[in-house]
């Protein structure tokens, strides 16, 4: 075997090599970027969630609660019917 060959086969496995490591690079460039859009997507729909759960909370409370104008004399004859506590 001569020092031609042989540099020839040294340069064809760095190329082969070289080709695959920017393989892998661009392989794992891509994946972190799904993994990155996954991310978003994943938070802006955890946030969407929130947002109805939240909604639809408040219109329940809405509902439970009675309007203003009925909540004075609700509260007044609550309190008259009470009895009155000692104080230590």
């Amino acid at each position: 075997m001569n020092a031609c060959a042989c540099t020839r086969r040294l340069r064809a496995f760095t190329t082969t090599l070289s080709i695959l490591l920017v393989l892998a690079l661009v392989a794992g460039l891509i994946a972190w970027k799904q993994y990155r859009t996954s991310e978003q997507q994943r938070h802006q729909a955890l946030t969407a969630q929130h947002n109805a759960l939240s909604r639809q909370l408040a219109a329940q409370s809405a509902g439970l609660r009675p309007p203003p104008a009925f909540s004075a004399p609700l509260l007044f004859r609550s309190n008259a019917v009470l009895p009155d506590t000692p104080t230590s």
